[in-house]
């Protein structure tokens, strides 16, 4: 059920949060992979050791993902929902 006192996420709104879940997981994996490859040329780097990093980063990535969805403030099920959406939610006022 839609009503208009319902609060709505904003296209605006979204935004800001998909550019800041998108900076911290490119910030997050960028640091993290300056010190692995650090770490790596200090002795001069090899082949293994390039795959190694590319690895790093592709796991890596993943943890700042998870990190960045923890550390997100999670929407109310009412602000998400949209005439875009394909999923329709019922909310009940009863809790």
């Amino acid at each position: 059920m839609k009503s208009g006192s319902e609060p709505r996420m904003t296209q605006a709104r979204l935004n800001r949060r998909r550019f800041s879940f998108f900076s911290s997981i490119f910030l997050l994996t960028s640091l993290a992979t300056w010190f692995m490859a650090d770490l790596l040329w200090r002795d001069g780097i090899t082949g293994a050791e390039i795959t190694l990093l590319v690895l790093f980063v592709i796991l890596f990535s993943q943890v700042a993902i998870d990190c960045s969805l923890l550390i997100s403030p999670k929407p109310n099920l009412a602000q998400v929902s949209s005439e875009h959406s394909t999923m329709n939610v019922a909310v009940s006022a009863s809790n």
